[in-house]
């Protein structure tokens, strides 16, 4: 198992799990603390979503 700051990209439909680069989300870090005073813990998330084999198969 990885440890540290990472995301994972979790497929609906065929539980595929990817994981993506760190700083994937730093832009919505940026936006939280600048617009809302809001320090986000972005350090172990997760995003549902369908990947693209699904996508490619009309699961979308």
């Amino acid at each position: 198992a990885r440890h540290g700051p990472h995301l994972h990209l979790v497929c609906r439909h065929c539980g595929r799990v990817i994981e993506a680069e760190e700083n994937l989300l730093e832009p919505l870090g940026e936006r939280c603390r600048a617009r809302y005073g809001f320090e986000p813990d972005l350090q172990h998330l997760s995003v549902t979503g369908v990947c693209a084999d699904c996508q490619a198969k009309g699961e979308a």
